[in-house]
């Protein structure tokens, strides 16, 4: 498991329809899980740090809160959000490399 796992599933979210459609709806935990069933290997721990350092490069910082909202499924794509990996809109998932906050 790994960081740069994580960092190519996240590219890949951007580049292929068919897992992006796959991805949409799932909570973070369930991301992880669909990755895993794509032949990437990292943790949820990872996915978090991934989101945090995409945070970071964004010049934001991810609250335990807003963390926990990703975490539960709030902003990753899901109906509620209006999350297009490479689009910076409220609503989005630092999994995808957004910058924006909600």
């Amino acid at each position: 498991m790994s960081l740069s796992e994580a960092q190519r599933f996240s590219q890949d979210l951007k580049s292929r329809a068919d897992l992006l459609a796959l991805a949409k709806g799932t909570n973070l935990d369930g991301l992880v899980r669909l990755a895993g069933q794509h032949g990437y290997e990292f943790s949820l721990e990872e996915a978090k740090d991934l989101m945090r350092a995409n945070a970071k490069r964004a010049g934001k910082t991810l609250t335990d809160e807003e963390m926990d909202r990703v975490a539960g499924g709030a902003g990753c794509g899901g109906r509620d959000s209006q999350c297009q990996p490479g689009r910076t809109q409220p609503g989005q998932c630092h999994m995808y490399g957004c910058s924006a906050k909600r």
